[in-house]
Parts: structure tokens; sequence; C-alpha cells
């Protein structure tokens, strides 16, 4: 088993590698690039300023993370943020979820108006994009039951997840989990816990496989496990109780642009190398999907200054001719010569810009 500081170093390069690789554009742009880059430090930035205790936190921002975070479950962020942007007027506000018309009928006989028009994608809801499973709406129609009946003068936070939430002792953040995973999913109640400022991450299948792969969650699930192993695995309380508390060593060992939040913002960088992403989109500043190219237990094959390992095999006539570049590696198979041999200092220091930046934020 590595030690914390490690695995944090190993961490610290797939950020790295992150930010320099999984932004670049295709074809390859330094302009676009940098924006690519840009746009992923800001949403790193606003996901990290959001993941903090705030104990007067307000129902509607609870609901917002209550509600999101039930769509996210089981599916690809960029397919989901779009979906949340379309599906927001509908469950923004919890209150209006109630009524004869938003009835779920477990029995599928007795849906409600809007219910049948969801499930459906009819009514209010045609030409609207999303996923229509109806477990999911169930979901959020009975947490938002919940929302409704808070008691007058009980803080949001206490009412949904029990008077001893705060307690910083791992005994109660999983008594805090149990209750709320009865609501959600096991998976999901610690998204959103994590992602309003308790001490954890969500143990993904995304995050899950990458730990694994790396031999830091050894005991719970070896490194060796097929995919089939992990996917049947993942969701073990066991595999859950393993990640976090390593996520926990490696957070306090890592060079963190934001400390305040470095759990936070190991979990969606991990993630971010990970996960798939569409060929052709961009989202967040993403445009690829690192572990593709580059499986993680490979990492310590790439540095800051060079492209991927697996790209590089195609480009190696290209490298003699940028001797006086040869360290950075960053030419591409398909740019001619004297583009490339630009380009070489171009991306280093646009990397080395956007890294300064968040530091000093």
């Amino acid at each position: 088993m590595p030690s914390p500081i490690e695995m944090a170093a190993v961490f610290e390069r797939i950020r790295a590698a992150v930010v320099q690789e999984a932004t670049r554009p295709s074809p390859y742009d330094a302009q676009q690039h940098a924006k690519n880059q840009a746009s992923f430090t800001k949403m790193v930035e606003d996901i990290c300023k959001d993941a903090h205790f705030r104990p007067d936190m307000t129902a509607e921002d609870l609901w917002r993370h209550v509600w999101q975070k039930i769509r996210y479950a089981g599916f690809k962020a960029e397919y989901v943020n779009e979906e949340i942007r379309q599906l927001t007027p509908f469950f923004s506000d919890f209150r209006a979820l109630n009524g004869a018309e938003w009835s779920f009928d477990p029995w599928k006989i007795a849906h409600g108006k809007a219910v049948r028009e969801f499930l459906d994608k009819n009514g209010r809801f045609a030409g609207v994009r999303y996923s229509k499973l109806s477990p999911k709406l169930r979901k959020i129609l009975t947490c938002a039951a919940l929302f409704q009946s808070f008691p007058l003068g009980v803080r949001p936070l206490t009412a949904l997840l029990g008077q001893d939430y705060a307690d910083p002792s791992d005994e109660a953040l999983w008594r805090t989990h149990k209750r709320l995973a009865e609501l959600v999913g096991y998976t999901t109640a610690l998204h959103v816990m994590m992602d309003i400022g308790f001490n954890c991450v969500k143990p993904d299948i995304w995050l899950v496989r990458l730990m694994c792969r790396l031999g830091w969650i050894e005991n719970a699930l070896p490194a060796a496990s097929t995919d089939a192993f992990i996917k049947k695995n993942y969701q073990e309380p066991r595999v859950a109780v393993a990640v976090i508390n390593c996520a926990r060593k490696i957070a306090q060992a890592m060079d963190a642009w934001h400390p305040e939040a470095a759990l936070r913002e190991f979990d969606i960088v991990m993630v971010t190398y990970g996960q798939r992403v569409t060929h052709g989109q961009t989202n967040d500043g993403i445009t690829r999907s690192l572990n593709e190219d580059l499986p993680v237990e490979r990492i310590t094959e790439w540095n800051p200054s060079s492209e991927i390992p697996k790209r590089r095999q195609h480009i190696e006539s290209a490298d003699e001719l940028c001797t006086s570049c040869s360290a950075t590696g960053l030419i591409s198979a398909l740019g001619s010569p004297d583009t490339d041999l630009q380009r070489c200092s171009t991306e280093t220091s646009i990397t080395q810009t956007v890294a300064h930046s968040v530091k000093s934020e």
C-alpha cells in the first residue's frame, strides 16, 4: 500500500494531466486550449466553493443538491448537465411538486397528469430531452413531499438529516448517510453529503475503478480485479469505507488548489480523468477521457511537459525534428513540424499559467 504522500504525488500528476491533456482541443488551437483549461479550473473552483458546511443552508439550496444529485446517479455528467438545465423550470421548487397531478402510483395505473406527461414525454415535457426513468422521478417526488413537511422553525439540514448531522465522528456520518440513503440511494446520498461539506467523497464506479487500479484500496478491492468484479462490488459498504478513508489521507497530504474543500477537489479531478467523454463534445472544458488513452495505472509514464505516451508512438519521427523542445514532446501527429515547434512552448506555458492562477486565488 503506497503512503499518503506517494498517493498524493500520483494524484497531483493526474490533476496536471487533466488540465493539460483532457482539455486539449482537436485539431489543436492554443487559444481554445487556454479557454478550455480556464473553464475546467473555474468549474472545480465553483464546486469547491459550495462544498462546505452551512448550518443555515436554506431549504431551496438543500433541495437543489438533492434533486439534481438524483438525476446524476448512473449517468455521465456531460449528459446530466444539459438535462438539469432543461428540467430546472419543472423541479427547482419542491413546493410546486404536490397535488393530484404529481401523484405517483407505484402500480403505474393511476399516475397524476404531470407524472404521466413526464413518463410519456408529452404535454409540458414535450420537446424536453431527459431520461424518463420512473425510479428517479419517484425519488424526487418522495423527497419533495418530505421537504414540504419540514417543521417550521427547524433548520432544513436538521429536518432532513437529523439532530446529530454535524457530529464529526464517522459513526454520526454513517448514521446520517443511512437516513439519506433510504430516500435517494446509497451512492447518491454520499454525493449529496460530499457536496454540502461532509468529510467524504462519492464512491461511484468511476472513482472506485481508478482507485482500485492504482492499488489504493487493495484490501477492499484488489488492483487485479476484473471490470466485471468492480462493477459488481463497487457499492459494497466495505469498498465505500476504504475509498473514503483513503481519499481523506490523500486530501491531507496533497498540494490542494482548494484546501478548504480538498476532498471535493480530489473527487472531481479523479472522476474527470476516468469518465468517458462523447467524441466531439466539450463539457466544462473537457474534450476527452484520459483513462481511455492512458489507463490510470500508467500515469507515471506521463509528465506535465509531455503528451500521453500512447499518442507519442505515432509521432516519433516528428519528435526528431523538435530537438530544441524534445523534453516537451507536444508535437501533434497531424500537424506540420514548423507549427508544432511553436506549439511545444505554448502548451507548456498554458498549463503553468493555469496552475499558477488557481494557486494564487
